[in-house]
């Protein structure tokens, strides 16, 4: 049973339906014993009196039950549902010529579609009521055709569908429009988180930022100067990170990672990030490789900067890294060693590739790319 649908506010809008279409089949059923009683004086008033005694006591139950919100409790349905059974066994024990259960066993089937949106509980509904009727069929006076019998079944054949198809219909509608508010909810919760953090990132680019720029600019002290940039360099990265779409996702961790190695080997590294996605196993393992491009550019190529542009695409994210530096021969790195079997080794455990291009005097350039992951 999907949980979901009756978690709905439709689930207790129904109910109401449920409890007042019982109180309707309850004056049905007196309305048809009455008539029995008038004008049937073969249906034995003991029975008779004893299926209105349980059809008195469930109606009023079903008022309490759904008082204290327990009318869709397996059991409750359980007892109801003998009850019912009963009460179309009932005109067949009387000896009565005519059915009197009304819409008794009509507003069982409203139960069980209500309480339990499901087939199998719907079908076990269905066959029980059937069984039911044929069974007072068989006992009782009342004689029946085929044609009679096939009505009987189908009327509880349908009604169990009918049922249980509009109840679903208006609980999936519910579940459909709740969605919907919290996709909308979700959507203004993170336009007012991206309107806040692009206020503060404004705030401090206004004011400390520029006073640090001013510190770099004017100030004769080395150590101040050397405070200034560090501390400039750290709120440089916190913006970018309260820019992010993702604050933990792939550019966070392509940046860090470039900051990273521009700490360690005192190189300028521009990063150009083209769409974001979160991280994973296999987002990580991407951002070590890149890391590790980066370094050998870093240490090696000779070059002051290297360049970093990645594109996260519908189907596969990539990374270029480039330098103008002294380039080298990529044929002549020995097989299954060195950066080309390291990198290789990250991204291709997670389907990915790794592909070098260098000449001698004409910088290298890395393209790493993975398979998006499954959100």
């Amino acid at each position: 049973m999907n949980r979901e649908l009756v978690s709905t506010p439709a689930h207790a809008t129904l109910q109401r339906i449920v409890v007042w279409f019982r109180l309707l089949a309850y004056a049905w059923m007196m309305a048809l014993v009455s008539a029995t009683v008038l004008d049937d004086p073969g249906a034995s008033r003991l029975w008779v009196a004893a299926a209105v005694g349980v059809a008195t006591a469930l109606t009023a139950s079903t008022f309490v039950m759904g008082h204290l919100r327990l009318l869709d409790s397996w059991w409750w349905v359980v007892v109801d549902g003998l009850g019912t059974v009963f009460i179309l066994i009932s005109p067949g024990i009387s000896g009565s010529s005519d059915l009197f259960y009304g819409g008794f066993g009509l507003s069982w089937l409203l139960l069980v579609v209500w309480a339990f949106p499901a087939v199998l509980p719907t079908a076990v509904a269905i066959a029980a009521v059937i069984t039911a009727q044929l069974i007072g069929n068989a006992i009782g006076v009342r004689r029946t055709s085929m044609t009679n019998t096939v009505g009987d079944v189908a009327v509880w054949v349908v009604s169990g569908i009918v049922y249980g198809w509009a109840f679903w219909a208006i609980r999936a509608t519910d579940v459909e429009r709740r969605r919907a508010e919290d996709a909308l909810a979700q959507e203004r919760v993170e336009r007012s988180l991206a309107e806040a953090r692009a206020t503060i990132a404004d705030d401090i680019h206004d004011s400390v930022l520029q006073t640090l720029a001013h510190i770099r600019a004017h100030s004769t002290d080395p150590a101040a100067v050397g405070a200034a940039t560090a501390q400039d360099r750290e709120l440089r990265r916190y913006l970018e990170r309260l820019s992010a779409a993702h604050p933990d996702g792939f550019e966070i961790l392509l940046r860090g990672a470039a900051w990273e190695v521009e700490d360690r080997h005192g190189v300028t590294i521009e990063v150009v990030a083209v769409r974001d996605c979160p991280g994973g196993p296999a987002v990580e393992a991407l951002v070590g490789a890149v890391r590790e491009a980066m370094t050998n550019a870093a240490k090696h190529s000779g070059a002051s900067s290297v360049s970093v542009y990645s594109e996260v695409e519908d189907e596969a994210i990539k990374v270029y890294v480039r330098d103008t530096g002294s380039g080298f021969d990529p044929e002549a790195l020995t097989p299954g060693r060195g950066m080309r079997h390291s990198m290789h080794g990250r991204v291709e455990r997670h389907g990915g590739a790794v592909t070098v291009s260098s000449a001698p005097g004409r910088g290298t350039e890395v393209l790493l790319s993975i398979p998006r992951e499954p959100s």
